[in-house]
């Protein structure tokens, strides 16, 4: 079921609220009533008839306006709701201002329009136009700036404008210039930059033109020389900008470098023969004179004169050549052959048994002397003491190393025949 309505409107006041019966916060502005967050029927006076005080009081409670239009009886502890025409002055004062901040025509005294003060702040915060003047190419760029802008953000959005580097432009105002790395962070108003001021660009990439000598002037000076007419004073300005000495621009860093260089060669040029002065004098002052070395006699005498003879002993087949004339090899139990053998074990082994010379041989020769003999060995090493190996010499000479490959092939395809550890 739908809820009761607390505030219900008598048949005469459906169609519109009588004047008295109307609530101080609907005098402002009537036809912004439907955008008011309370309800309809409570926009007319709860007064003619109502149900539930409890509900009146909680809605007086929360709009202070409508407080002031009820007057509460001590006695009888009933509140009766004050006409519109016994509202005091100071309320119709302040509708009327609501009134105008809304937009309305209300008036206050005298007929006139009561506005509000504008604050200085706004003043202040007003958009202002910075004309830029590029004396390069002639084109003004104006941007809209407030007195609080940096001038690093004005300087900024003017190089992204002209897809130009920062650091190729300079700019200056009333003569001076600015300087990002001391006035960056100051705004316009620190510099008593004023609407529609004018600051000169100078991009330093830009060569001069040889055919115009003068420089370009702002459009200040031209409104300045368009007042004062072709006079005297206007051809004297003209001699005086043609005098001045014009500042020559680089294109690149490269051209800056080499105009540098060759300053410095004519620098050089010019005082070398005073440096070459100098450094003859430096050079003769760390210069020292040393006496000849002295010549040393050694006290000791000498034995043996520089033609004695040297003994020689004969060293056939012993080597002398380049390669490897002789193999030591253990042979006998395999898991013993890396072994050391002691000096001791060595006494029983005959020094024919344990050599064998290959001079003189072919290489098949070689081999079946080798087979031949390391059955013999591989015997008199088992017939011994642990660890049943012995030591074997095979000498194979020098010469173009045929015998030494062959050798070597031989122990390493012998199980029982291995290389003696160094030292052995």
């Amino acid at each position: 079921m739908p809820r009761a309505d607390p505030f219900p409107l008598p048949a005469a006041s459906t169609s519109a609220a009588s004047p008295e019966h109307i609530l101080p916060f609907q005098m402002g502005r009537p036809e912004t009533m439907k955008h008011h967050p309370m309800r309809r029927d409570l926009w007319t006076d709860p007064a003619v008839n109502t149900k539930d005080a409890k509900v009146w009081q909680e809605y007086t409670n929360n709009h202070p306006l409508s407080r002031r239009s009820i007057n509460v009886d001590r006695v009888s502890g009933k509140k009766n709701i004050v006409p519109y025409r016994d509202i005091s002055k100071s309320l119709d004062k302040y509708v009327n201002v609501v009134d105008d901040n809304w937009g309305s025509t209300g008036k206050g005294k005298k007929g006139k329009k009561i506005r509000r003060a504008s604050s200085e702040s706004d003043e202040e915060e007003q958009e202002m136009i910075i004309t830029l003047f590029n004396s390069g190419d002639g084109c003004t760029k104006e941007l809209r700036i407030k007195p609080s802008t940096c001038l690093r953000n004005l300087f900024n959005d003017y190089a992204e404008e002209c897809g130009t580097p920062l650091r190729c432009l300079r700019f200056s105002f009333n003569g001076s210039t600015l300087f990002l790395s001391s006035l960056g962070r100051k705004t316009a108003r620190d510099l008593n930059l004023t609407n529609r001021a004018c600051i000169s660009v100078t991009n330093i990439l830009e060569t001069p033109s040889s055919d115009s000598t003068e420089e370009a002037e702002s459009p200040k000076q031209i409104k300045n020389s368009a007042k004062k007419g072709s006079g005297k004073k206007h051809q004297n300005k003209k001699k005086s900008n043609k005098s001045k000495p014009t500042i020559k621009l680089y294109e690149t860093e490269e051209t800056a470098k080499e105009h540098h260089s060759i300053v410095l060669s004519k620098l050089f040029e010019e005082a070398e023969p005073i440096f070459k002065v100098i450094r003859q004098r430096l050079n003769n002052l760390s210069l020292e004179k040393k006496s000849p070395k002295a010549r040393r006699f050694s006290d000791k005498k000498r034995d043996e004169s520089p033609t004695s003879v040297v003994y020689n002993p004969d060293t056939f087949g012993l080597g002398g050549k380049a390669g490897k004339t002789s193999y030591t090899v253990n042979v006998g139990q395999v898991e013993n052959l890396y072994i050391s053998i002691k000096r001791n074990s060595k006494k029983c082994i005959s020094r024919q048994n344990a050599m064998i010379d290959l001079h003189g041989c072919t290489k098949d020769q070689a081999l079946s002397k080798l087979d031949e003999a390391l059955v013999d060995w591989v015997d008199t090493a088992m017939k011994g003491e642990y660890p049943w190996v012995m030591p074997v010499e095979i000498v194979c000479g020098g010469g173009n190393q045929i015998l030494s490959e062959v050798v070597e092939g031989w122990i390493r395809g012998r199980k029982n025949v291995a290389n003696a550890p160094k030292g052995q």
